[in-house]
């Protein structure tokens, strides 16, 4: 498993007003409702302050080259030279299946109050009439058979967002229970069913450098063929550790694109926004 430092950013050249947004600025975490809070920092580097603007948000279940659906539009106000600014929003999740009509009622309250308070605190929430974010993955499914088991209701995906010429993508879960001296698994989707080749990385931060990562379903470090499928991995995090992190890295062959898949182990959470250089 490898673990490297986050890859410099170059700034623009003075006088320009370039906006940008990497990876570690995007985070999300799941508010009472199954409300998904979006945070994203865009960055002006330059010498000159931005035009007001508009984020365009997309979203797809966990995995990398999935198909990914627009779900709101966000406005970016002017940033000053040199600084940066947090973009928040908020979308609904669907809400999981299988839950009694106590449950259920209580999900849709939550969630009537978790968006109250979102836009008391002037944070949109484009689409609140509807659920909007994906969850109809196999993988989806599965996370909500444990969920509904669990009590968990923690929403994980992909988020894309767009702002003028910068974007950036977050693939992540986290608040996954570490089973510490035990064998832990997760699985993500990869694909979007066209044929192709794709390779597969570990990497994971300090507290993971011991968890021996495997994939199950293929090798690490050569191309393997494939439309589109479910990758399942294992780890063992050692007797007494409590949190950690950990990415699966996945390129695809003709694109030369890669992208990562984050996961937060932790005995009892880890907070919005764990992050995995590369």
């Amino acid at each position: 498993m490898l673990f490297l430092p986050t890859k410099p950013v170059a700034s623009p050249a003075a006088g320009t007003s370039i906006l940008r947004i990497n990876r570690e600025d995007i985070s999300f975490e799941t508010l009472p409702g199954r409300v998904v809070l979006l945070s994203v920092t865009v960055h002006n580097d330059s010498d000159a302050p931005s035009e007001p603007t508009t984020m365009r948000v997309n979203a797809a279940p966990l995995g990398v080259f999935l198909p990914s659906r627009q779900v709101g539009r966000v406005a970016v106000p002017a940033i000053a030279p040199r600084s940066k600014m947090i973009v928040e929003s908020a979308y609904a999740a669907p809400t999981q299946r299988g839950l009694s009509g106590t449950r259920l009622r209580a999900e849709r309250k939550n969630r009537r109050e978790s968006v109250l308070q979102l836009l008391a605190n002037r944070i949109p929430v484009p689409n609140r009439e509807r659920e909007v974010l994906p969850g109809a993955s196999p993988r989806s499914r599965l996370s909500a058979l444990l969920d509904a088991s669990e009590g968990s209701f923690c929403w994980a995906g992909n988020f894309d967002v767009h702002v003028r010429t910068a974007s950036a993508e977050r693939h992540m879960q986290g608040k996954i229970q570490l089973q510490a001296g035990a064998q832990n698994m997760g699985l993500f989707e990869v694909g979007d069913g066209k044929h192709d080749r794709y390779r597969f990385e570990f990497y994971g931060n300090e507290h993971a450098q011991n968890w021996s990562p495997t994939f199950m379903n293929q090798k690490t470090g050569v191309w393997l063929p494939f439309g589109k499928k479910m990758v399942l991995f294992a780890l063992h995090p050692p007797t007494g550790a409590v949190e950690g992190c950990l990415a699966a890295e996945v390129t695809r062959e003709s694109t030369g694109k890669s992208a990562m898949v984050e996961f937060g182990f932790g005995a009892d959470t880890i907070p919005p926004g764990c992050y995995v250089g590369r």
